[in-house]
């Protein structure tokens, strides 16, 4: 790729970001949902007590929780800062993917916080991109009732 290349496919990342996170605040479960890839896996990682804390989902669990959570919330917003997008090459197609992580900053009526969030993308044929995987770090300081949604 030309770094004009790169620097387009890079714009086409950051638009799909927007638009994903645009489905999470308008809580639109199958717009949001339609971003993550079949096989799509989840880690979230939190030190508590100075004990590491890992949980992981793979798509069907992380649909269901976040679609019901989606109907729970009355509002939610999200931010992104610090974004950062590299390319990554994929083991298994030969294709490019792409490395994304952030600071995001999220608010509901029962949750706030901050965390950071990396993410790698993968464009399908039809132009389409999708979440194959996903690290959350939680910080040790969040606000929660136990309906997180991160």
């Amino acid at each position: 790729l030309t770094p004009v290349q790169l620097e387009v496919e890079k714009q086409s990342v950051k638009l799909a970001i927007e638009t994903w996170s645009g489905h999470w605040r308008g809580r639109n479960a199958e717009a949001y949902l339609g971003f993550y890839a079949p096989e799509f896996q989840q880690e979230t990682w939190q030190n508590i007590n100075n004990k590491s804390k890992i949980n992981k989902r793979n798509l069907g669990l992380f649909s269901e929780y976040k679609k019901q959570l989606f109907t729970q919330k009355t509002f939610i917003q999200v931010g992104i800062e610090a974004l950062t997008i590299y390319r990554y090459p994929s083991e298994k197609s030969g294709d490019w993917m792409y490395w994304v992580s952030f600071k995001q900053n999220y608010q509901s009526q029962d949750y706030h916080g901050s965390s950071k969030k990396e993410q790698l993308w993968r464009r399908l044929p039809s132009g389409q991109w999708q979440i194959i995987y996903e690290i959350v770090n939680m910080p040790q300081d969040m606000v929660c009732d136990g309906s997180c949604d991160i």
